[in-house]
């Protein structure tokens, strides 16, 4: 019987998110309390600080919300005991190219290494293979710019033909 005990959540994503959420209420409750102050010089002080976390909030929430539709991440392949999963990525990156990384993720999604860097589109979801829990094969199409094993698997690079 095979085991999912490995939830998988894009843990930077979310957290990156949450903290410019966060920024931006933090920003409006801290203005809304200062208009309440009796202080006028720490009521002025208060405001004077929650504007410029609340534009850094807003806009950092519009970038990560605006700049996630440039990448594409593949279905989850976990390995056999469902202990470390591996991910495609692809970045568009319009007239540049782009690139196409294999993630690997350990420690519930906590940990990501990468062990893969390609060309756009060079590795497919038919093109992940684990042979068993230590050992991942990649295989792609154009030149990697590296391929590497990490402490916990070893990582085999295939080129594909063309």
């Amino acid at each position: 019987m095979r085991s999912f005990g490995m939830p998988f959540i894009g843990w930077q994503f979310a957290g990156v998110l949450s903290l410019a959420l966060l920024m931006l209420v933090l920003s409006i409750l801290g203005f809304r309390r200062a208009r309440k102050m009796r202080r006028q010089l720490l009521r002025i002080v208060v405001q004077l600080l929650c504007v410029p976390l609340g534009i850094l909030g807003s806009l950092a929430t519009l970038l990560l919300l605006a700049g996630s539709g440039c990448e594409s991440h593949s279905a989850i392949f976990r390995s056999p005991s469902g202990t470390v999963a591996a991910r495609i990525d692809d970045s568009d990156e319009g007239a540049l190219g782009g690139s196409t990384t294999v993630e690997l993720f350990t420690a519930l999604g906590l940990r990501r290494q990468t062990v893969f860097l390609g060309e756009w589109k060079s590795v497919q979801p038919g093109d992940i293979h684990w042979e068993n829990d230590l050992k991942l094969t990649v295989s792609y199409r154009g030149q990697p710019n590296y391929c590497k094993s990490t402490t916990v698997v070893k990582v085999n690079c295939i080129q594909r033909p063309e």
